[in-house]
């Protein structure tokens, strides 16, 4: 069994104590306020559960479209007429008219 007396044993012992040390710096002491006024005032802007990624507009084809919180429904026409806007008026009211 090593014995902690040794050269070898308190080389080692001396280096985990280095390791975990925290050196004092002068004029703080253990519950030191390390915040800026600056950034205590950002944190407390930021509202319980808020999130980075905010979605700020939403465009399909050059339109607006609305965005309900974190949430854009995008719905895409499928089958006869999907292609409406490059329809004429005239093609879409006949379209409309087979449908009824």
């Amino acid at each position: 069994m090593a014995n902690f007396a040794e050269d070898k044993g308190l080389a080692y012992l001396w280096t985990k104590i280095r390791g975990s040390y925290v050196a004092k710096e002068r004029g703080k002491g253990l519950s030191t306020n390390d915040y800026t006024t600056a950034e205590r005032d950002k944190l407390r802007g930021v509202a319980s559960g808020a999130q980075v990624n905010r979605i700020e507009t939403v465009r399909l084809n050059g339109r607006v479209l609305p965005v309900y919180g974190k949430a854009v429904d995008v719905n895409v026409p499928t089958g006869e007429g999907s292609d409406m806007e490059a329809m004429s008026n005239k093609e879409i009211e006949e379209i409309i008219k087979r449908s009824v």
